[in-house]
């Protein structure tokens, strides 16, 4: 499908559309595609990424939590081939809530498996931090 988010008119094309999208990026997400992209191609995409995930708010009737869910999934793997380390792998002892916080993450970042909706609005903020450094 090449439609243009303005062209759509109708709900059948607006699934499509997001599908075909979100499909895109879990393409691209996988490691074979990550480690064959320059550090420069990726610095790229994850801005690219980011910024679709922009353009997904604003277009939220279309992608809804699925199009925010597959971006930052997306992003993330990018962000950590860049070199972005999880918060929770600084080597401290950790609270029982930190643990927690830290297994739903991984659950998010291993499988795209969400347990809890926080997660994806903290991994977009720290993603966001993170290429403001590099």
């Amino acid at each position: 499908m090449n439609l243009k988010i303005e062209d759509i008119r109708n709900e059948v094309d607006k699934g499509r559309f997001a599908l075909d999208f979100c499909a895109i990026e879990l393409l691209l997400c996988q490691d074979q595609i990550i480690s064959g992209i320059l550090v420069e191609g990726k610095r790229a995409l994850l801005n690219n990424i980011l910024s679709k995930n922009n353009d997904k708010n604003i277009y939220y009737e279309y992608f809804g939590f699925w199009g925010k869910i597959t971006s930052t999934f997306v992003a993330e793997r990018f962000a950590q081939s860049l070199g972005k380390i999880q918060p929770n792998k600084g080597g401290k002892i950790m609270s029982e809530l930190e643990e927690l916080q830290a297994l739903k993450r991984q659950y998010f970042i291993d499988r795209m498996l969400l347990v809890d909706e926080k997660i994806v609005d903290d991994i977009l903020f720290e993603i966001n931090e993170f290429i403001k450094i590099k």
